[in-house]
């Protein structure tokens, strides 16, 4: 009985196994768009529903979750949430002006992991100063 069990635990080990290899081929397969979805690259590989706030913000400009919410016919609570997302991950700034909160465009965006790993150590200042603007 013991010995039946653990032929099924190795069986299961095994399609693990081959499971995970396959898996593991098919990343080794594209590694920058991998990487790039996987950090949440600003390159295009935002969501479709950040991705509408993010050219509405860019369009309007210097604008509040209201000016937002009018463009793109959501609401303004919505848009609150998806612009905290964006300022999360560092694609636009807010500030409070009393009880408002106006957002803009990074002009200098950070850069994303597999950018950074490409230019190497002498990169590392300016990462540092980057994350400091913010």
């Amino acid at each position: 009985m013991l010995a039946s069990k653990v032929d099924k635990i190795d069986k299961r080990l095994v399609t693990v196994e081959t499971q995970l290899a396959d898996a593991i081929i098919r990343l080794d397969a594209k590694p920058e768009k991998t990487m790039q979805i996987a950090i949440g690259s600003a390159d295009g590989f935002l969501p479709d529903h950040l991705e509408k706030t993010k050219r509405a913000i860019k369009m309007l400009g210097y604008s509040t979750a209201g000016d937002v919410a009018r463009v793109t016919k959501r609401a303004r609570a919505v848009e609150s949430s998806y612009l905290c997302q964006l300022e999360r991950m560092g694609l636009i700034t807010g500030e409070r002006v009393g009880r408002m909160k106006w957002f803009k465009i990074v002009t200098k965006p950070l850069l994303s992991a597999y950018e950074s790993f490409e230019q190497g150590p002498s990169n590392q200042s300016t990462l540092k100063q980057n994350f400091c603007e913010i």
